[in-house]
């Protein structure tokens, strides 16, 4: 798993761990010595729950990112617009489409809550290790990998699927010379058409590097650095060494892959189990994932009310594609 780009948390325990013993014992959020001042001036204190799971827990930033509900629905709507995209150029390359996406169906947490610190779900450790569970509608560690499934397609396909980028475009949105058969291709290709039809690739939740993205990625680094989650984190790790586990941290556990080798072993061994268990196990006595919620809440909590205008601006995107998603249901009847 990728760890944030933050200092190493070894590097920061020595300095914060006796300013972390003195908030050990609250039970909200409280400023810390070490924090960003600006963001958390008008950050107000967020409850820490007892979490054994991140089942339940909700950051503030995720009001303003679609749903998994809205993200399914817009990858199955995208399916269904590049299927009869594809059917004006190539029949048999539509229904081939269809068939193969139409068995893809992964569930997405945009903010992938799951994994955010660590694992999440003692049951996903207890059948599946430090590995996320295998997508519906495929046999376990058998999935294909999107990317691959695009190789697989010749290079005149491609260009109908995903456009030529760099190439000179035409008028209209078409790609001028480029063609398929004799027919200009949308912009984009297939691809760039359906998500024009769903307006996501102006979507300013979803968008990298959006406001969005910036207040989850800042909020979670910043709370990762803050003494009360790096008093928690070594509490966590004390708990894994007297199970005889030697990590600093969830991250450099679940992403050790020297010993779960997933390259090699299509499924979790026994060891890497028995390591995800202690670990789901050592949330749970420490509490680490409710401190860590609760911290990166508040943190959220002071950026938005520092970005209040442009999630506004957001809110009306979100709203605007959510239309959209509603029309295209009632033409494809999907309820």
């Amino acid at each position: 798993m990728e760890r944030p780009r933050t200092a190493p948390i070894r590097t920061l325990v020595a300095a914060t761990l006796l300013a972390a013993a003195a908030v050990t014992g609250c039970s909200n959020t409280s400023t810390s010595p070490n924090a960003s001042t600006s963001d958390l001036q008008s950050a107000a204190p967020v409850p820490t729950p007892q979490a054994a799971s991140i089942t339940g827990l909700r950051l503030p930033i995720s009001r303003y990112m679609p749903s998994a509900d809205e993200l399914a629905l817009s990858r199955r709507l995208r399916t269904l617009l590049v299927r009869d995209c594809l059917r004006r150029y190539d029949a048999e390359l539509s229904d081939a489409f269809g068939k193969v996406m139409q068995t893809r169906q992964v569930s997405i947490d945009p903010l992938n809550m799951a994994r955010r610190y660590g694992l999440g779900r003692i049951d996903d450790a207890r059948r599946y290790g430090y590995r996320p569970p295998p997508a519906r509608g495929s046999e376990e560690g058998t999935q294909r990998d999107p990317a691959a499934l695009f190789r697989a397609y010749s290079p005149e396909q491609r260009i109908l699927l995903a456009g030529a980028p760099g190439r000179k475009r035409g008028a209209g949105g078409s790609s001028g010379s480029i063609s398929y058969r004799g027919q200009s291709i949308p912009r984009g290709g297939c691809y760039g058409e359906a998500d024009r039809r769903l307006a996501n690739s102006g979507s300013m939740a979803s968008a990298a590097g959006g406001v969005v993205s910036t207040i989850e990625s800042r909020a979670l680094n910043q709370a990762r650095e803050d003494p009360r989650v790096i008093e928690a984190t070594v509490r966590w790790s004390s708990c894994m060494k007297k199970q005889g586990y030697q990590y600093r941290d969830p991250y450099e556990a679940a992403g050790d892959t020297a010993r779960w080798r997933p390259e090699t072993r299509p499924r979790a061994s026994s060891d890497e189990i028995s390591t995800a268990l202690a670990d789901m196990r050592c949330k749970e006595k420490t509490n680490l994932l409710g401190v860590w919620f609760a911290v990166e809440s508040q943190y959220e909590n002071g950026l938005i009310r520092q970005h209040a205008s442009e999630l506004a601006a957001v809110k009306r995107q979100l709203s605007a594609e959510a239309e959209i998603r509603q029309k295209l249901s009632d033409k494809y009847k999907i309820s």
